[in-house]
């Protein structure tokens, strides 16, 4: 089942994202066991006990899907720290329109929904100014039992966060 998506910074196989982050690999494998031999896991084939090792690192948005929007329903701890943020309980469209979620986070979750697949990509994102973040994260669609994803979950790991210089004018 794990056919990904190839575009720009969207890894095709498993392990090259568990080569970048074994965690979330180790998060893919949980998923894969959870699905059985489902096209994905349901939200409640997973136990929040199970998810311990991610907890800090993860997100877990409910999808509404007339109008399509998602919400933050857990944002992780670490995430908040390496972000300056924290949008759990917020819908991705308000924080998109305020400025504390980037639109391509929109065009992320858009393509689980329809690709109906896991998603690896780094993203990039400057989250105070002159602080930039880079990220390996792994996409994970859950359903109900009428198989449309109702939920996802997102594993997010620094690469590195680094200080963009800016050039001073006098």
């Amino acid at each position: 089942m794990c056919a990904m998506l190839v575009e720009n910074g969207i890894y095709t196989e498993p392990t090259e994202a568990h080569a970048q982050e074994p965690r979330l690999g180790d998060l893919v494998e949980f998923w894969n066991e959870c699905r059985g031999g489902r096209s994905m896991p349901s939200r409640a084939d997973l136990d929040v006990i199970d998810l311990k090792p991610w907890l800090g690192n993860l997100i877990l948005l409910e999808v509404r899907h007339d109008p399509l929007d998602y919400f933050y329903r857990v944002f992780g701890s670490l995430i908040s720290q390496n972000t300056s943020r924290d949008l759990t309980g917020k819908w991705l469209s308000e924080c998109i329109d305020a400025g504390a979620a980037p639109a391509s986070s929109r065009d992320s979750y858009n393509k689980v929904l329809s690709h109906r697949a896991p998603l690896y990509q780094v993203q990039s994102q400057e989250v105070t100014p002159g602080r930039l973040w880079q990220v390996v994260r792994v996409l994970l669609p859950l359903s109900n039992e009428n198989d449309q994803i109702n939920h996802i979950i997102v594993g997010n790991y620094p690469l590195m966060t680094t200080i963009v210089e800016k050039e001073l004018t006098f």
